[in-house]
């Protein structure tokens, strides 16, 4: 069975990663409490400069509450998000899918 991971009150993500030869910075204000989840997953989906995520990214993404690996092998039971794409050898997901998927796996505590 999935265990939903959990969003703290204060949680924050800023990281800084290269697309191409620049540097691009993720800012997502805190979660604060009374705050929906929806807004939450707004502020990650309005912060990311793509359409899609990478596998690879998952973790910048998600602020590394999901790895790489885990995703990998939560796709292979079939149990990551749907809509995955494969460009080449890389697999990527619609920002709009991730978004869902963790929704679904997320639990606020009070």
């Amino acid at each position: 069975m999935n265990k939903p991971f959990i969003i703290p009150n204060d949680f924050e993500l800023t990281s800084c990663f290269p697309i191409g030869d620049k540097w691009t910075q993720l800012d997502i204000k805190p979660y604060r409490k009374g705050e929906s989840m929806d807004d939450l997953f707004r502020k990650m989906a309005a912060s990311w400069p793509s359409a899609i995520v990478g596998r690879t990214e998952i973790s910048r993404f998600t602020g590394g509450v999901i790895s790489e690996k885990s995703l990998a092998n939560l796709d292979s039971k079939g149990l990551g998000p749907r809509g995955r794409i494969r460009i080449g050898r890389k697999i990527a997901y619609p920002v709009a899918s991730i978004l869902a998927w963790l929704e679904s796996r997320s639990a606020t505590l009070d």
